[in-house]
């Protein structure tokens, strides 16, 4: 059985004061020899049965419709949710009401009823007539990012024959669940990148260089770093020689977003800007897919085996409802990871995209694995915040790269 019930006290009480009263009634009409007094007697007894079954009845063919079921809405946006109740018996069930609570998360001024810190209850009328179906709508606000789902499912209702309030509670955890997708917030500049088209083609005009595949050697000028000169081929020639590599025509994104904090003395909380950093994250992730790139996700925020979030590179629409949806499932109340950490342990891993973006604050714990990725030739790019809106820069234009070198 679904549902756990309970009745008002009282209800024993009253069947077992109307059976001793029937019982003084037949002991009086037997010695007093007055059948006219079985007649209210049989209508007790056949009244105290009724109310037994009854009672033991309810609730035993009443199946609320629990499947698994995803609804996914952007923050700011009106949905509905739809319970479907199915009666299998013949008692109807009338005058009665579906309560149920969810976090503050959605609202729905129609039914709502109390709210307390962190749920808010509602109730909503409702009519279940015998061997039928009832579907209530419950419409709903999407007040911001999150998870939602509705917990404290009860229904009350009065019993039919001693009129005393009935509850059922639903045992089981209800399938449906809301996903709230973060508000897009633009960020200017990711249409300047990248400057090419997607491929795993090797291309002389590509930004992008594969230090892999080595091309050949062309003579030293001042302007090439000292690791790219090639010894051997020095020695050979008489006179300092530069690696060339094969240009890449592959082009991948990783979006990493710093949701920490550092205090005065070195403490990491939750940035209070951690909202606008995931709603930028999504903007960047939608306008990346619809250029046809690829796209990882990863959140300085410790997951399974001291690892921080992350979502592996992925393309096409179907990927970008993964990211929504990882987006939306981040809970702020999880320990959070140092972001130079989140960054050393992406280079040991797995290696970084050739295009990198970072939100949220850039510290000075960063510095070594942003050098490296900028002489293996990546691009690292962060996003600034402005009066007038946010933006996409490479890091190494910003005024506090000099202290990350």
């Amino acid at each position: 059985m679904k549902w756990e019930k309970s009745v008002e006290n009282g209800l024993e009480y009253k069947q077992n004061l109307i059976l001793l009263f029937t019982i003084v009634l037949v002991m009086i009409s037997v010695s007093a020899n007055r059948p006219l007094l079985m007649l209210p007697v049989g209508f007790f007894c056949i009244w105290i049965l009724a109310s037994w079954f009854l009672t033991k009845s309810l609730g035993k063919n009443l199946e609320l419709s629990d499947d698994k079921r995803l609804i996914r809405i952007y923050q700011g946006e009106y949905g509905k949710c739809k319970m479907v109740f199915r009666n299998e018996s013949a008692i109807p069930y009338i005058g009665g009401f579906i309560g149920f609570s969810t976090n503050q998360k959605i609202e729905s001024l129609k039914f709502r009823t109390t709210s307390t810190a962190h749920k808010t209850f509602y109730r909503v009328p409702i009519f279940i007539s015998g061997k039928s179906e009832a579907v209530i709508t419950f419409p709903f606000y999407a007040k911001e990012r999150g998870v939602i789902r509705i917990t404290n499912i009860e229904f009350f209702f009065p019993h039919l024959l001693t009129f005393h309030d009935v509850l059922l509670r639903f045992k089981k955890i209800y399938g449906t669940e809301i996903v709230v997708y973060p508000k897009p917030i633009p960020v200017g500049g990711i249409e300047n990148f990248p400057y090419i088209q997607i491929g795993n083609q090797t291309s002389r005009f590509s930004p992008f260089e594969d230090t892999m595949k080595l091309q050949g050697t062309k003579e030293y000028s001042s302007s090439d770093p000292f690791n790219r000169i090639h010894w051997k081929a020095s020695a050979k020639e008489q006179k300092l020689q530069s690696k060339l590599f094969e240009r890449d025509h592959h082009v991948s994104w990783a979006i990493m977003i710093n949701v920490a904090q550092k205090s005065r003395i070195g403490n990491v909380y939750i940035s209070p800007n951690t909202e606008k950093y995931i709603s930028q994250a999504a903007y960047l992730c939608q306008v990346i897919i619809k250029q046809g790139f690829p796209v990882a996700l990863y959140i300085n925020s410790k997951g399974l085996g001291a690892r921080p979030y992350v979502l592996e590179s992925g393309t096409g629409i179907e990927h970008l409802k993964k990211i929504m949806e990882y987006l939306a499932r981040f809970d702020e109340s999880t320990e959070i990871m140092d972001i130079g950490k989140m960054l050393e342990w992406v280079d040991y891993k797995s290696g970084p995209a050739n295009l990198i973006a970072i939100i949220g604050e850039v510290s000075q714990e960063c510095s070594l694995i942003i050098n490296k990725w900028d002489r293996e030739g990546r691009k690292i790019l962060h996003v600034v915040d402005t009066e007038n809106g946010s933006y996409l820069t490479e890091i190494k234009n910003e005024r506090f790269y000099k202290n990350v070198k």
